[in-house]
């Protein structure tokens, strides 16, 4: 697979997922508000939202988690980002361009992911 990008079964579930990073030319908020849009567009229903927003203190990121089913099993999308190291124990959401995770994992025993 191409750089930043993986794929298989998780370790502890054997649950499949494919995974990849994106550097994008824009900021978290713009990428957020292009997938709050998106995805429930095509189907998918939000989940859960961290709030992404410049100067925002994540720890260990933020992310958008959407969820659907796929030929009857339940599936998660989560949408990462990173925050940059911070002075501080946090990390925090930098204004410029932002790279993103795309998460995509099955769940074929419908509800013991606790991927979102």
């Amino acid at each position: 697979m191409p750089g930043g990008a993986s794929h298989g079964c998780s370790d502890s579930t054997y649950f499949p997922y494919a995974s990849r990073w994106y550097h994008t030319g824009i900021s978290a908020e713009e990428v957020a508000d292009f997938y709050h849009d998106a995805l429930p567009a095509a189907g998918w229903k939000l989940r859960r939202a961290d709030p992404i927003h410049a100067q925002q203190r994540v720890f260990f990121g933020a992310r958008l988690c959407f969820t659907r089913p796929v030929d009857g099993v339940e599936t998660y999308l989560s949408v990462g980002f990173l925050g940059a190291l911070d002075a501080g124990p946090e990390d925090v959401l930098g204004s410029g361009p932002a790279d993103v995770d795309l998460h995509v994992m099955a769940d074929p025993e419908d509800g013991h992911v606790n991927n979102c």
